[in-house]
């Protein structure tokens, strides 16, 4: 951490330092001396005249502020604050040796040009940090950033506070100017140091700029910063507000200017520390706890409180106790204000795209605020004698920014979810654009593509002409087959000629036939299988023959030609035919006998697959699965589940890549059987395959449906899961503190893996289970094993809690450590120290291979395979199926045979 300050964070949080400790000091000694001098009455006024010239913030800013290099905007704004600060200073000097009557103007100007300077620079700023750290990164860096900045702030007010007590108020002024001359140096450094990250994307032409109202249109776009508008519209309306309140008993404590400067810099000090403490300690703590997004409720929270609270205690607390109890909720609502709100506001601008989040943000700053203030200014001019009115607000307020935060935190959580694309099948591409409408500009699309260098855009021509039909179509895919030398590209026109069912067809279909290549006669003969029309029966004397093909995919598909218009004797042939594939000791030809039986159906065809998912040759079970899931009614393909679910690991896996690759129409009979599953391994496949297939849904513009008794199936097992991986955590963490020796790297390493897998599968259980429609990225949109991806689910699923699964899952996404771990899991699952088996044991007992294998190795770095419970169960994994932990337990059994022996010897 302190290198990453050092190299990284250094620089930008020692320049906000310094821009806030001058705008703390500026702000503070502004409103003492106009206080003093006029009253706390003038602060109305004054709130109405900033905002009055914020209004003219974008003016200056919507043009410029996304197309310029943001570094140098804030060297030249720092210098320029400077120099007015400098000619302020000398003027009050001036005219006050003088006595000059117009001293009360030039003092009136100083809080405006204090507010506007605090708020140019700190926009400016973060617009510049927002440049530079990413979503992820401003999550640890602005928490850094921001404490540093109040570091500054409160070394400000402290040197403020030592130059009260020798010059006068009005030469605080100086110290204000110096820090923003500082500023200034390290804005300069920022620039050099960053360089390479602000070069700006959003380099327009000036003339491509659109107006004010065109800008305001275009940010006005995105829903977050409509959001965003009003909570800051709101926010501020009720700041304002209970500052003017707090002004006025200050006012009524503290007479003098040096009095009330005095108290505001001792005040500013006391919460200064607390908030740098929360920002460096609290804040981040926080995020990685609730995530930054629940934060947003806390300063509403905090003024609805103390909204109430002063409201009922101001009829019956003493003057002093009031005043007593408001610092107290004045002290609260800046250090939330600093912690829970300021930072986090602007982590939510990584999230908008740099060619608008400058004009955001000024949008914010030079429309909202200035509204807020304008707003707040005449509702104090109005209600200036009825403070019960001012607190009602306030506690309004805070009502509405509780459910603006709300909506805030689900459109956030909306756009860190992927958008659902539709995915297209290139069946439905091709329709697409042989449904283009002008002929003549698809002909010269296809012509293009069929002269490509690329084998792919070749076939894709092909499947545009196949669409077509039509003789034309059909003459440009003859020219074609002539010309074209690559085999594959021939082999998919062979396929493709369904659609050219007219007679014309005929002769190319012959020549096909009789090529020498087996796959085009094969690919010929599935087209011609597929072709409704009559003339294709005259093929039968050629076909007839191509059934004694030296090809079995030629002979497959002219079984199916004979079957479906030969007489019964040609039947008898198929028949006898198919029976010589299902006998065959060929794994090959059984699966094609097997492929053959379930596109025929001859009679009893689906007992004929079924008895044949106990084989023992792997393509044979997969092609009796895929065969039977493909085209057999419904209770048998959930009577195949059933039958699969009882055979091993490797058939169960097998299955599940099947019924992936089935989809949608398997949707009902997979709802449905889940409910009856008991299977550990079956349950995962099947989730693993819904979630697969709601992809499939979700882009079709459909919803899924999940049956309670489903539902109830994958949150048992999910659970289960769940209490499993708690469980290793625990008994890693008993391994740590028991016995500091074992080297556990390589365990630990294979748990966390475990931990990234398992989190895989909890996330499409709960987007299954997700009723809210909340969840609604598609399986492989989110990678959790990368950093930044993972950060964006944690926020989705804090953002979620309706469901009681994210609650543990989140502390396995944020990679906690074991000991937190083993704490969560003993409290939600109340494991008992008589449930786990003690030492390495419980691990080597792991259903999860690779675990195993870690262990194993573990157990021969710490020579504790000599244990007799041990070599127990490592004679059993010796016979395990998988060869690899078979032969390292025997390996280590044989080693740990030579160790006890050469003990014995000695």
């Amino acid at each position: 951490m302190r290198d990453t300050f050092k190299h990284i964070y250094s620089t930008p949080a020692f320049l906000l330092a310094f821009i806030f400790g001058g705008a703390i000091i500026g702000e503070n000694v502004s409103l003492s001396l106009i206080v003093s001098a006029l009253g706390s009455d003038i602060i109305g006024n004054l709130y109405l005249l900033n905002g009055i010239l914020l209004l003219g913030l974008p003016l200056i800013f919507f043009r410029y502020i996304d197309k310029v290099d943001r570094g140098k905007l804030l060297t030249n704004l720092l210098s320029s604050i400077t120099i007015i600060l400098t000619l302020i200073l000398t003027v009050m000097l001036v005219s006050d040796v003088f006595k000059v009557k117009w001293f009360t103007y030039v003092l009136s100007s100083l809080y405006p040009v204090s507010y506007l300077s605090k708020t140019i620079l700190f926009l400016t700023f973060w617009t510049f940090a927002n440049d530079i750290f990413n979503t992820s990164e401003s999550k640890s860096a602005f928490p850094v950033i921001a404490a540093w900045g109040f570091a500054g702030g409160l070394a400000g007010a402290c040197f403020a506070r030592i130059l009260l007590e020798i010059v006068p108020a009005e030469m605080v002024i100086a110290l204000w100017a110096l820090a923003y001359m500082v500023a200034y140096y390290f804005s300069r450094k920022m620039r050099h140091i960053f360089k390479d990250k602000l070069i700006p994307k959003e380099d327009l032409h000036e003339n491509s700029t659109p107006g004010i109202k065109g800008i305001i249109g275009n940010v006005l776009a995105l829903k977050l910063v409509r959001f965003m508008a009003l909570l800051y519209f709101f926010i501020f309306l009720a700041i304002f507000s209970i500052d003017y309140l707090f002004w006025q008993k200050c006012h009524l404590w503290f007479r003098t200017s040096g009095s009330i400067a005095s108290f505001q810099f001792s005040f500013y000090l006391v919460h200064g520390i607390v908030t740098i403490i929360g920002l460096r300690l609290l804040l981040p703590f926080l995020i990685s706890r609730i995530g930054f997004t629940r934060m947003l409720y806390l300063l509403p929270l905090i003024l609805l409180i103390g909204g109430l609270l002063l409201s009922a205690l101001r009829g019956i607390a003493n003057q002093q106790m009031y005043f007593g109890w408001f610092t107290g909720v004045q002290f609260f609502r800046y250090i939330t204000f600093e912690i829970a709100f300021s930072p986090i506001y602007q982590m939510f601008f990584a999230s908008i795209e740099k060619e608008r989040r400058g004009r955001a943000k000024t949008f914010l700053e030079g429309f909202i605020k200035p509204g807020a203030m304008i707003t707040s200014g005449l509702i104090l001019i109005a209600l200036k004698n009825q403070p019960v009115m001012i607190l009602t607000m306030v506690v309004f307020c805070s009502v509405v920014l509780i459910i603006i935060a709300f909506k805030i935190r689900q459109v956030y959580v909306q756009s860190l979810i992927p958008g659902t694309r539709e995915q297209l099948q290139p069946q439905k591409i091709y329709a697409r654009l042989s449904n283009y409408g002008d002929d003549k500009r698809l002909m010269e699309i296809i012509g293009e593509y069929s002269k490509s260098d690329d084998i792919d855009m070749r076939i894709i021509s092909i499947k545009l002409l196949a669409g077509l039909g039509s003789n034309q179509a059909l003459d440009h895919i003859i020219n074609i087959y002539k010309k074209e030398d690559s085999v594959r590209v021939k082999e998919n026109i062979a396929r493709s000629l369904e659609n050219f069912y007219g007679y014309y067809s005929r002769s190319f279909i012959e020549s096909l036939l009789k090529e020498p290549n087996p796959r085009i006669r094969a690919n010929a003969l599935y087209s011609l299988n597929r072709m409704f029309c009559h003339w294709k029966i005259h093929f039968k004397p050629t076909v007839r023959l191509l059934l004694f093909d030296s090809s079995i995919r030629v002979q497959i598909e002219a079984a199916c030609y004979l079957w479906e218009l030969g007489d019964q004797q040609e039947r008898i042939n198929v028949n006898l035919f198919l029976e010589s594939l299902l006998h065959s000791t060929n794994a090959n030809r059984r699966a094609a006998g097997i492929y053959l039986t379930g596109i025929l159906q001859v009679p009893g065809w689906e007992q004929i697959l079924l008895q044949n998912l106990k084989s023992s040759l792997v393509q044979v079970y997969t092609k009796s699965v895929e065969m039977l899931l493909k085209y057999a009614p419904t209770d048998t393909r959930i009577h195949t589940l059933k039958i699969i679910e009882g055979l091993d690991r490797e058939h169960i896996s097998i299955a599940g890549k099947v019924v992936e690759n089935s989809g949608l129409q398997l949707w009902p009979e997979l709802i449905e059987f889940l409910s009856t599953v008991k299977n550990r391994r079956m349950v995962f496949e099947m989730v693993k395959c819904l979630r697969t297939i709601a992809d499939s849904v979700r882009s079709s513009g459909k919803t899924w449906f999940i049956n309670n008794s489903t539902a109830e199936t994958i949150k048992k097992w999910i659970n289960s899961e769940l209490e499993s991986v708690y469980k290793d955590a625990i008994q890693l963490y008993n391994l740590q503190s028991k016995d500091k020796t074992i080297d556990l790297k390589i365990l630990e390493e294979a748990l966390r893996d475990n931990i990234i897998r398992f989190c895989e599968w909890a996330v499409s259980a709960m987007v299954l289970l997700d009723k809210k429609g909340i969840l609604t990225w598609n399986h492989n949109d989110i990678d959790i094993r990368e950093q930044a991806q993972r950060l964006d689910l944690i926020e989705i699923i804090e953002s979620t809690p309706y469901q009681k699964i994210g609650s543990l899952v989140l502390p396995l996404l944020k990679n906690e450590s074991w000991e937190t771990l083993a704490k969560i899991g003993k409290k939600h699952f109340r494991f008992h120290q008589k449930h786990i088996e003690p030492g390495l044991i419980y691990f080597l007992k792991s259903d999860n291979r690779w675990i195993c294998l870690c262990t194993m190795y573990t157990l021969s770095k710490s020579g504790s395979a000599t244990d007799s419970s041990i070599r127990e169960i490592l004679k059993m994994i010796s016979t395990d199926q998988n060869k690899l932990v078979a032969e390292t337990a025997t390996d280590l059994l044989e080693s740990a045979d030579e160790e006890q022996w050469k003990k014995i010897k000695a």
